[in-house]
Formats: C-alpha cells, structure tokens, sequence
C-alpha cells in the first residue's frame, strides 16, 4: 500500500497537498475545541442545562432579532453593549451556568470565550444558535412590540 503512496502524490500533487492541507486543519480544529474551555452544547443538551441546572441562556443579537424570535426564558443582551463595558448584568449570574446564543452558534462561540477571560466559569455556546434550535423544532417565544 505504501509502496502505492509515492507513485499517486507524484501524479497528483495538487491533491495530495490539498488533502494533507485538510487533514491538518481538522486536526488543529478538534484539538483546538477539546483543549477550549468554552464547550458548544447541542440544544437538547440546553435544554438539559436549563431544567437541571437552571442555566441562564443570554442571546446575544441585535434587540429586533431578539424581539421576533427568542428561546423562552432568555435574556437580550446586545454584544456591542457588551463591549461598551456593560456586563453589570450579567455579574450577578456568575455562578450559574451560562449558555450564549447568536443567530447561527458564530459570534457567541467568541463572546462565550469573552466571558471566560472575564471570570466566568460555566460558560456555552449554542451550536448552530436559533437556527440549530429552529431545526430541532423547539419552541421560540416572541416579544411584543413596544
């Protein structure tokens, strides 16, 4: 089979290097995920979380996103308020376990590392955001309009 190996990169160089490329990345993307220590959670796991460990679900998009479609019981808090050093509402739930959700599991993967560096310890990002919740069929709530 090895023997095999040398001959087919020979032929075929672009895609050997692309393969080799992809495998490395993969690798750097699982080891880089399991040593983090900001986990993304499913959203059965969630909804786990938020029964049995009364886990506080932030959402962190623009407040007309939050307003249309939201997981119940969650809490609105904008990024870029955030980021203008208003974390006084968060502080207070310190302790608990925080789940972070964005629209598609993207931005709440950083914020959720954010918050890590801010202390927080029990922090998690909803993989997929709304959109992997929306595609569990799970229930969203809506706000009324103001």
């Amino acid at each position: 089979m090895l023997q095999e190996l040398v001959p087919f990169i020979d032929r075929h160089p672009i895609l050997s290097v692309t393969w080799v490329t992809l495998l490395v990345g993969v690798t750097l993307t699982f080891i880089k995920n399991y040593f983090s220590k900001v986990k993304e959670i499913i959203p059965t796991e969630a909804i786990l979380m938020m029964n049995k460990q009364q886990a506080l679900v932030v959402d962190i998009r623009a407040k007309e996103e939050y307003r249309k479609s939201h997981i119940i019981g969650s809490i609105n808090v904008e990024k870029n308020n955030f980021k203008n050093n208003k974390s006084y509402e968060l502080e207070k739930h310190k302790a608990r376990p925080i789940i972070i959700v964005c629209a598609h599991g993207v931005s709440s993967l950083t914020f959720a590392k954010q918050l890590y560096k801010m202390d927080f310890q029990k922090i998690y990002s909803l993989k997929e955001g709304i959109s992997g919740w929306n595609k569990a069929n799970l229930p969203l709530a809506k706000s009324k309009s103001k």
